[in-house]
This record gives C-alpha cells, structure tokens and sequence, in this order.
C-alpha cells in the first residue's frame, strides 16, 4: 500500500490547459474522434496495437478491493482503473493525453461562458436503452445534488447550469470562464450514467448490491469485493472502431509484492499498472511478458510529505520545512527506494505537467535545488534551532512507507532536527488525511496525488487552495488564493502562464507540503497479449478495449 491510498477519494483533476477566445472552440475538443486518439504502430504512449482477440485476461488491481464503483464517488486507483472501462463521458481522454469527442459528436464554444455539446445517434446503454440529453444532465445534477458523495464535484465549481436544449444536446452554463472545465469532462467528472438505473438503485448503484448501468466498452458482471470484479464486453458498443477484443476481464488485488510477480510469472496475472518497485527486478527478467516504465515526461502522480503544521512543532516555522526539504536525499528515494521507476520532484506540481510552457519551466528550474545539507543547516540555525521533536507517520504494515520515513528521519537528524517515527495500523493512518483529531501530536505523514490531464494549475488548485481534495491540513493563504482564482478565470494563455509560475514559486515560500519524487508507470504486459496505454490515462478513460492478442 502507499499511503494515502487507504483513504476515500484522493484524485486531483488536471483538467484543461488550453483557453480560447469568445466564439471558438476549445482547440483541445474540436478534434474527431478519427482525427484523433493512440497512434496504433505504439510508441512512448501505448504499447503495440494489437492483431487478435483473447477470451479472457486477469488484470492486477493495485493495492485493495475495489470499495464502489459508482463513478461520481471514485477518487482512487482500483476503483477508476476498473470502471473507466464500463462508463464514459462525453469526450475521451487519448493514451497521449489529448482529448476528442466520444459521446458527444461535436462540441463547440459559443462564448467564454457556454460549452455545447451534440451527441451522437444511436448509442446505447448496456440495457439497451438510448443514451439521452437529460441521462448527461442526470449525471451532472446528481453530483452536485448531495445525493451521493462526489469525489470530482470541483469541476463544476463554476456551472450556473446544464440543460438539454435539444433531445441530443447539451448546453453547460458557467457564472465565470474557467480555464479547467472543458478537459475535466474528461475525467470522471464527466461520466454519463443511465438516469432509470442510477435512480432505480438508489445507494446501491455501483455497489455489490446494485448494478452499474452505463455506455462503455464493457459491463460490470460480477462485483465481489472480497475476491475479484469481472467485466464482459458490451456486443452492442457504439465505437466500432474500438470494438472490444477481450471477452472477459477478471480483476484481482494481491498486495504482497511476491505474490504479485509469482502470479505474473506464472501466467496467473496477465498484467497490471502501479507494480509495487520490489517486485520489479523479477519481471524485468522474465520471458513471460514485458516490463514497461513510462517515461518522466508523462509521470503525473506526486509524492510529497503532508506538513501539519502544528504550533508547537518545529515545521510550524516555513525555514525550517525549507531545510528539511533541502536535506531529503530525493535522487536516494527515487533510485533505491523506488527501484529507479521514479523522479527527483522540487515543486507542488512538476515538470510533467507543464507541456512547452517556457516561463512555468522557468520556475521550475529555479527550485530544483540539489540536495544541500550545509545550506540546510543554516537555515536551521537561522530559525533558531528548534529543539522540539518533529513526529513523522508512516503505515505499519507498508515497509516501503516507513523507509522513506527513516529517509526523512535521517535527513532531519544530519541538519540538527529531531525526529521520530510513530507507525500507525493503515485505519489510524488512512484518518490522517480527513480527521483533525487523527493527527494529534502527528508533524506530517505521506501522500500521492495524481492529475489526469497535463496542467499545472489543476495540481496547485487542489493543494493550495482551501477545499482543495488534496489540501488535507487547511492550508489558507489569501495571497495564493487570489492568485489561483485570477488564474483560473484567465482566459490569455500568457497571462495565466505568468500567474502560475509566481504561484509555483510563492509556494516553495511556505511549503504546505514538501515534494519528494514523481513516481513513473509501472505496467507488466504477459506474452501475447498487447495495446495498453503507458500513461497515467488508464485512471480517466476506456482502456481495456485498446488491448488484445499480440
């Protein structure tokens, strides 16, 4: 396990880093579906198209069960993984990270405020029922209605409204032009689920109890959240050019890193995302299929230390979380403790998410400091050197989680600091990240985050501001939050380029969290079969349907 997945919803939204003038499209939604998508040869974004179809696979699902699969209350990896390949929104996100209509036929822009969005005849949901206009606005409203938890509620942050104003289309309406929305509807944000069904099952839709009615590739056809989740392909899938290629997909969870490589080895487990780093030396050796680790350029996901901030502890003083994060030895934690399937990471949102952004890069740069334990030290001897005794948190049962505690406990100790590790059972840890009262006498503790969609702000909005998913500790500071929200409602790439990097930059002032490593994908594929995405994509859209016989 690794940290805070052991909680409830922990997925940040990167969504959209392209704004337009009035009366334009998106250019990042105005590409066709057959325009746009993998390119089939394979390369750094999916592996080699496949040829044949296969019965069945048995695919590696992360750390734990699957807790719900109602996909307006995910926010977690087993959860996403799965159900990204039953339900699916009205546009796609690409194994590239582009993005292009899927349900919706054509999008346009009429204004900085209105998106628009026609849907394409003849799609069906798994019922054989026809997908409708006011299915998308059922889906929408149900988000934002309180009925169910919803994990991506926070990209409708702006929305007046969302009407069918026709029987295929559908109109959003937002109080202010927001530079994220248009990529977040392909996210989870925009799912379309059926309304009857949805409505018919009430708590139970998308549980082991109900069922979970959508338009995807594939149906859920067993949901047992103590051994596996079974998919089928879905015969009647609108997208012909991706008709499914595998009948059946069975689900498991082993966590114990052997049990994960013995099962790939033997064949038991024909692949999976996210293998743990201890137990890739043994199938990068293997003939029974292939290792793959994405490259840096494409890791979104971030691994920071979560600073709690309490008065009476050493990191409540910002010099002090500088000098710690001067002293953590991020080449040591990337190569050895993530068996080099990981980046050094000196910001709150890294370099992957920046696409060609030069004055963003720029700033990046200036804080990618190399590891300096005398300029530590000074900054601790400048904060008075505090004698109080900083408490760090890792889970009991994870021994990767508490070396890169030890890591942080040594680094502490060579600039003068004390520190002391205190092991939670993952329950008492998984609190950490929502109870207030979990974390007393606790100075900080581990977390990943990860963005969908390749945008910095979408990572500094969820860190930073408050309400943010992943601003766990209250972090509020009025500076950055104005920053954020002029940024967000930018509307001139250039400006709103300028606004991001000062925010990059003030908040190395005060360090809310301290950024370790981005970890890269992990994908294990089995001989023979072929077509699954290299990137962080496999969380936000259907991926399952790419795959086959090699």
């Amino acid at each position: 396990m690794l940290f805070s997945r052991a909680l409830p919803p922990l997925m940040v939204l990167a969504l959209g880093a392209t704004a337009c003038s009035a009366g334009d499209p998106d250019p990042a939604l105005a590409t066709d579906v057959a325009d746009g998508g993998a390119d089939d040869s394979g390369d750094d974004f999916r592996t080699t198209a496949p040829t044949g179809e296969l019965d069945a696979v048995t695919w590696y699902t992360f750390y734990r069960p699957p807790l719900v699969l109602d996909p307006v209350a995910i926010g977690d990896y087993p959860e996403l993984m799965i159900t990204a390949n039953v339900c699916e929104g009205l546009v796609r996100m690409e194994p590239d990270f582009s993005i292009v209509p899927n349900l919706a036929a054509e999008v346009s822009q009429p204004d900085d405020l209105t998106y628009v969005y026609k849907l394409r005849p003849g799609i069906t949901f798994h019922d054989g029922s026809p997908l409708t206009a006011e299915d998308v606005v059922y889906s929408v409203e149900r988000q934002l209605d309180g009925t169910v938890f919803s994990a991506v509620d926070n990209v409708f942050r702006y929305l007046d409204a969302v009407s069918a104003t026709a029987d295929d289309e559908i109109t959003f309406t937002l109080t202010s032009p927001d530079a994220l929305f248009a990529k977040g509807l392909a996210t989870a944000a925009g799912v379309v689920v059926n309304k009857a069904a949805a409505t018919a099952d009430g708590d139970a839709f998308g549980t082991p109890a109900g069922g979970l009615v959508c338009t995807g590739p594939y149906m859920l056809d067993s949901y047992d959240p103590t051994s596996e989740v079974t998919l089928t392909a879905y015969e009647d899938y609108w997208d012909t050019t991706r008709t499914p290629r595998i009948a059946r997909a069975t689900f498991v969870w082993p966590q114990d890193p052997a049990v994960i490589a013995d099962g790939m080895l033997t064949g038991q487990i024909d692949g999976g995302w996210d293998i743990p780093p201890a137990a890739l030396d043994r199938l990068a050796s293997t003939d029974a299929g292939e290792l793959f680790i994405g490259p840096a350029s494409q890791s979104l996901q971030n691994f920071s230390l979560v600073v709690n901030r309490r008065p009476d502890s050493p990191l409540a003083d910002p010099q002090v979380r500088k000098a710690l994060s001067l002293a953590v030895d991020r080449d040591g934690m990337a190569s050895v403790l993530y068996g080099g399937s990981a980046v050094p990471l000196y910001a709150v949102a890294g370099p992957s998410l920046f696409g060609d952004d030069p004055k963003v890069g720029a700033a990046y740069d200036t804080l990618s400091r190399p590891r300096d334990i005398d300029a530590a030290k000074a900054l601790v001897e400048e904060a008075g050197s505090p004698d109080g005794t900083i408490v760090l948190s890792a889970p009991s049962t994870d021994p990767m989680g508490i070396q890169f505690a030890e890591s942080v406990q040594q680094a502490a100790g060579e600039i003068g600091l004390n520190a002391e590790l205190r092991t939670l059972p993952p329950e008492q840890y998984a609190a950490l990240f929502f109870d207030p009262a979990a974390r007393e006498g606790i100075d900080a503790w581990f977390s990943i985050g990860f963005t969908g969609v390749v945008d910095p702000l979408s990572m500094l909005f969820e860190v930073a501001y408050p309400g943010g998913v992943l601003n766990y500790t209250g972090y509020d500071n009025p500076a950055i939050t104005e920053k954020l929200e002029r940024a967000l409602g930018e509307t001139d790439d250039a400006a709103r380029s300028e606004l991001v990097a000062e925010i990059l930059l003030e908040l190395d002032d005060d360090l809310p969290t301290i950024p370790l490593i981005t970890p890269q994908i992990r994908l294990f594929q089995a001989d023979g079969l072929t077509g699954a995405p290299k990137t962080f994509t496999y969380t936000q859209t259907p991926w399952l349907n790419l795959m086959g016989a090699s």
